[in-house]
């Protein structure tokens, strides 16, 4: 009967300890993710997309980290001898998530980052393939305007998926996951015939 108590206390103490993350990453920044999130695997479904990544940036910054450029590179790997890439799409967000059904654009300085960020995950991958390729940049600082939604521009459909998906806005940042200082990259390939 004692070995019997003393059992269920030891187990009852042993999990009542929880063990303690470690957390690399400094206070305010994205934590980094080991795959894209569900609203980027969603959007890469609608998109029929070959496969899709997301990276994490720092804030403040359009550097690609040693982590990002290696998803990138695993990305592009996916890449057969006989395929060919109809087309690569860039979503990135700023520093702040996207902007609220109110607010049209975010601030001038986080459009430039955006752009910024766009710009050198574009050139890392022309680095990367060597060849010409249709890389679509979209800004998650700034709406669509009503024309683009209303002709079904590409861009305005992509961020209206996401936001269908649960993506936070400057007015809600805490609904689904945040999206402020990321990007998911998209591989599109042309179908085999």
């Amino acid at each position: 009967m004692k070995k019997l108590l003393y059992l269920i206390i030891t187990i009852g103490i042993s999990c009542s300890q929880k063990p303690k993350a470690v957390d690399n990453v400094s206070q305010g920044d994205p934590k980094p993710t080991n795959s894209a999130s569900i609203e980027a695997k969603q959007l890469a479904a609608e998109e029929e997309a070959h496969a899709v990544v997301e990276i994490v940036f720092k804030k403040g910054s359009s550097e690609l980290s040693p982590d990002s450029k290696k998803k990138i590179k695993n990305l592009l790997s996916k890449i057969g001898k006989t395929q060919k890439v109809d087309e690569i799409k860039l979503i990135t967000w700023s520093d702040e998530e996207y902007p609220s059904p109110d607010q049209a654009e975010l601030s001038q300085g986080q459009q430039i980052l955006v752009r910024q960020r766009n710009a050198r995950i574009k050139n890392f991958i022309r680095e990367q393939k060597k060849e010409e390729l249709d890389i679509e940049l979209v800004s998650m600082a700034e709406r669509s305007g009503k024309l683009a939604d209303l002709w079904g521009d590409a861009d305005a459909r992509l961020k209206k998926s996401l936001e269908a998906a649960g993506i936070p806005n400057s007015e809600d940042p805490k609904k689904g996951t945040p999206k402020a200082s990321r990007s998911i990259v998209m591989l599109i390939l042309e179908p085999n015939d």
